[in-house]
């Protein structure tokens, strides 16, 4: 799960005794420490920002191990708008990448739409979604488009062993691709590599996450909306990467340059 599933501490006087040491298991977002911490000073966040903070508070977890008040998690909601649209690499760049797994990079994100046949909300309004990624308790959700240019990848990758650098796509495992016809569900605390898609055994759960995504789907603000990038955002490439990686050895997306 890349940057989501990560490992953190919490050290200091406020923690008590009996839980120094231990594990906490339940879900805390980055942006939970806001809250938290302001919390913790007795401050609020209330009116500190354009919209409102929604990050939540952590601290009965940390204090008294509490059940985290965090049950869903947003990994990813994206629409078809022109809005997100991102600068592509030169054309030379990607005629040299042809046929390689950096050529993904050229491929301007999918412009599909919903099929009618998908049992979705009729209010969903669903016909700009590219891609939808949303954990609910013990269950994920990919809905949209995780294999970019390879429609026979379903955006799953091998789990590193640890024996070299291994930077190239490995084939999906057995059954459809996920994607916005047939979208996949992990139940990620049995399954935290994912391995095996049980949206066929609980498409209840799947049309109520659906459902959420289209909810949120109504709120995104566009990369060009937020007005946080002052120019065309994209992957281009830059030598100065390259340089920096090969000596450290462990930037992995540059190590196969040449």
């Amino acid at each position: 799960e890349g940057g989501v599933r990560v490992q953190g501490f919490v050290a200091g006087g406020l923690i008590p005794a009996h839980l120094r040491g231990t594990t906490y298991d339940g879900y805390v977002h980055a942006a939970d420490w806001y809250t938290t911490f302001a919390s913790l000073a007795g401050a609020s966040v209330e009116g500190t920002g354009p919209v409102a903070a929604d990050g939540l508070d952590m601290t009965e977890a940390l204090l008294a191990n509490a059940t985290s008040p965090r049950e869903e998690v947003v990994l990813q909601i994206v629409s078809n708008s022109t809005g997100n649209l991102h600068a592509l690499p030169p054309a030379d760049y990607c005629e040299d990448v042809k046929g390689t797994d950096a050529y993904y990079h050229c491929v301007p994100p999918s412009t599909h739409v919903l099929d009618d046949a998908v049992d979705v909300p009729e209010e969903g309004a669903a016909s700009g979604l590219s891609c939808g990624v949303l954990i609910q308790g013990r269950f994920k959700l990919l809905w949209g488009y995780p294999g970019w240019s390879k429609t026979e990848w379903n955006g799953w990758l091998k789990p590193l062993t640890g024996e070299g650098p291994e930077v190239e796509a490995r084939p999906p495992p057995p059954g459809a691709p996920c994607n916005l016809t047939a979208p996949c569900l992990f139940d990620i605390r049995s399954d935290p590599t994912e391995h095996h898609d049980v949206a066929a055994a609980h498409p209840h759960v799947v049309k109520r996450m659906q459902a959420r995504v289209l909810e949120l789907l109504q709120g995104e603000v566009t990369l060009a909306a937020s007005g946080l990038c002052p120019t065309s955002a994209g992957t281009r490439p830059d030598q100065r990467m390259v340089d920096k990686a090969l000596p450290l050895g462990f930037w992995v997306p540059w190590l196969s340059s040449p």
